[in-house]
């Protein structure tokens, strides 16, 4: 599992911070995306889950 609830959601992101609005993610080609158009790569969130430092923020 890949926890993002303690990242700063800004710009592009802040719509994320709303629990509602998160909820509506789908996976569009293997990819985390939401409606506006924000996603989170796979990889980033591969090496999230094995302990890797990917750097994905939000």
């Amino acid at each position: 599992m890949v926890d993002i609830s303690k990242d700063n959601f800004s710009g592009v992101f802040a719509p994320l911070a709303d629990e509602s609005y998160f909820a509506q993610a789908t996976i569009r080609d293997g990819v985390v995306v939401w409606p506006n158009g924000v996603d989170i790569a796979p990889d980033a969130m591969y090496d999230e889950v094995n302990g890797h430092k990917s750097g994905i923020t939000a």
